[in-house]
């Protein structure tokens, strides 16, 4: 029975115990088998004959392919490949002219990868940086000193070499660096420099010229063609008189609420009209509920005269309604009041704490009942005795008509800026009207 023999190219020799038989043996060692071949196909792999074929098979693929099989002198290879001839895969380039020296060697790999290459490095080997933003290149050197033997070239941040540099064209598509400037100086354009721009400090003062006169650096001018500055310091507010020698285009308009802008010609300044007049300084609700006072303040004292017209008050008890209620100025609760009403030829001295506004103050809401009250107070900004009128009218709840006057007097010391109303029961609702006429 065969055998096989050896552990890397097998074949088949015969077993010690079979008879001697050289022809067969010599079958089973060439062949792997007694029976001989008569075609390629049924050569077996594990015999001789199989691994010369399998030789065979690699040796046609060379023939097949020039690349892996021509060799090439130096000279032939520089012709055939003049622009990469060390890049040519499959090639053997012969140096015929070596006497066994050195031999110059051409790399041209390169590497694109994340990380440096650390296996089968050679001087002249390139790697790209593939993880880097401006795909940085490399070239090993191993003269480097150090560890690091990869060097970073045509980079341009090589250029820079301190804070402040500038990358500056020195000629078509060349680049160089321009160091930074003293403090203070700027960059100019001067084509004697190498690089065509400079730092220099800046210009020297030029006078300018306004018309015909021309301002000297550091100078104080006053005139110039015929425009005089006779102060240089205008103040945020300032109230014009006669003799004050800067003009303004608006006045201060402190304490000027509600008056108009005019001039005599020169001077700008405020007024108040006239030719009469009547604005709404305000209008002011009473409450509906929980107080039996109600003030109206900020009234300004721009005008010369007050007129209030009240409409629609109520308070809070019976079915009648309060029959009026009262007034005083400015929180003035002291004895500077006095007054007549309903016709009366007296209603005694100054010394009353508040004025009356004699007025049903009807608790129903029924449409039917309705109050007003108009007061006017002339010349309420006077500072001595002011006289006061006051009409009130309406339909009660039978809706009969009724009316009131009152004519009365405040001496307080200082202009009316508020008037505060008090009722018997807590207010329930209506509306003041407050004008100031001019």
């Amino acid at each position: 029975m065969a055998e096989d023999i050896g552990n890397i190219y097998k074949t088949k020799i015969p077993s010690y115990a079979e008879a001697a038989d050289i022809q067969a043996a010599l079958k089973l060692f060439h062949y792997g088998t007694t029976t001989v071949p008569t075609t390629e196909g049924e050569i077996l792999a594990d015999s001789l004959a199989g691994h010369l074929k399998s030789l065979d098979t690699r040796l046609d693929s060379i023939e097949l392919d020039p690349a892996k099989s021509d060799f090439l002198t130096q000279t032939e290879m520089i012709n055939k490949f003049p622009t990469v001839p060390s890049r040519i895969d499959g090639y053997i380039g012969m140096d015929p002219d070596s006497n066994g020296g050195t031999v110059e060697t051409l790399y041209s790999t390169a590497i694109y990868s994340n990380e440096a290459p650390t296996t089968d490095l050679v001087d002249g080997i390139l790697w790209i940086d593939k993880d880097s933003d401006s795909k940085d290149i490399y070239v090993y050197d191993s003269t480097v000193p150090g560890s690091n033997k990869w060097v970073l070239f045509n980079n341009i941040k090589n250029i820079i070499d301190a804070k402040g540099d500038l990358f500056v064209g020195t000629s078509a598509d060349n680049l160089d660096n321009l160091s930074v400037g003293a403090n203070g100086t700027v960059l100019t354009a001067d084509d004697t420099q190498a690089l065509g721009v400079k730092w220099q400090a800046p210009s020297v003062y030029s006078q300018p010229t306004l018309g015909t006169t021309a301002i000297a650096s550091g100078a104080t001018v006053t005139n110039v063609n015929n425009l005089t500055i006779n102060s240089t310091t205008i103040p945020t507010s300032k109230t014009l008189v006669a003799t004050d020698s800067t003009a303004y285009v608006i006045p201060s308009m402190s304490g000027n609420s509600g008056k108009y802008l005019t001039n005599d010609g020169s001077t700008p300044s405020w007024a108040t009209s006239s030719s009469g007049g009547q604005t709404l300084i305000t209008t002011s609700s009473f409450p509906t509920s929980g107080t039996a006072t109600h003030t109206i303040s900020s009234i300004p004292t721009t005008y010369k005269h007050l007129l209030v017209i009240i409409k629609g008050v109520k308070a809070g008890t019976g079915s009648d309604g309060v029959a009026n209620f009262t007034m005083q100025f400015n929180g003035d609760t002291g004895t500077n009041y006095a007054g007549y009403s309903t016709g009366s030829s007296s209603g005694g001295s100054i010394g009353a704490t508040n004025l009356n506004i004699n007025a049903r103050l009807f608790n129903s809401a029924d449409a039917h009942r309705q109050n007003y009250a108009i007061i006017d107070i002339p010349r309420y900004t006077d500072t001595d005795a002011r006289y006061i009128t006051s009409v009130s009218y309406g339909i009660d709840q039978n809706t009969v008509p009724w009316g009131y006057w009152n004519s009365q007097v405040y001496k307080g010391s200082s202009a009316i800026t508020s008037i505060t109303f008090t009722a018997g029961a807590n207010f329930a609702g209506g509306t003041a009207y407050v004008y100031g006429v001019s």
